[in-house]
């Protein structure tokens, strides 16, 4: 089954990704699809950082740091996949966009009638995670929040390796530190309300 049959991608369609494993590349893919299925235009962004690796994903890239930025895109003229974030730090990572500025571009997305697809988390790159008091960064308006979870940490001991946040993620799974994680603990970190459903809006789609 291809994804965009489980999720579907409407020009009013507003997804954020947050969880562990899985987020930028389904981001991207989800992203794809809606255009080969015959969407125009699709807009890309973060309230987290992505690497400047995963920028090269995008047909055109826009680093913004401000409203003036924002503004002197024309988006109007744009087409495929547009991703716009914040400026490119030293460590080789493109910064995320604030959520005043996330608003701005769900603006603009809704002037167009352009889906906007956002990943609203970070992992570490690790497999698994547990979010921390001040993750996730999901606007109020998403319309539908995907938990993602990289299913490589199955097994794998609990630790920083594997684990972002091992200490949070064994108090939401009850499994120990140091010993394997299993689907039960797992099922158990993504439906918690501190863990994969946190910081997502009553009205949206998880």
């Amino acid at each position: 089954m291809r994804l965009i049959e489980a999720l579907p991608v409407t020009p009013s369609a507003r997804l954020a990704f947050v969880g562990s494993g899985g987020k930028s590349g389904g981001m991207f893919r989800l992203a794809r699809q809606a255009l080969a299925d015959g969407q125009d235009l699709v807009l890309v962004s973060a309230s987290t950082h992505l690497s400047v690796g995963q920028t090269g994903w995008a047909d055109r890239h826009f680093a913004v740091k401000d409203h003036s930025d924002l503004a002197e895109v024309d988006f109007a003229t744009l087409s495929g996949l547009v991703l716009v974030t914040g400026p490119e730090h030293a460590d080789a990572r493109a910064g995320g966009l604030p959520l005043a500025l996330l608003d701005e571009l769900a603006q603009i997305a809704s002037g167009l009638g352009a889906p906007l697809l956002i990943e609203a988390d970070g992992s570490r790159r690790k497999p698994l995670k547990a979010p921390a008091e001040h993750e996730p960064v999901v606007p109020e308006w998403a319309t539908e929040v995907v938990v993602t979870a990289g299913l490589s940490g199955l097994g794998q001991p609990l630790d920083e390796e594997h684990v972002h946040r091992p200490e949070r993620f064994s108090a939401l799974s009850g499994i120990t530190i140091g010993t394997p994680v299993t689907a039960e603990g797992l099922a158990a970190v993504l439906l918690s309300e501190q863990g994969g459903l946190k910081g997502i809006a009553p009205g949206a789609r998880r």
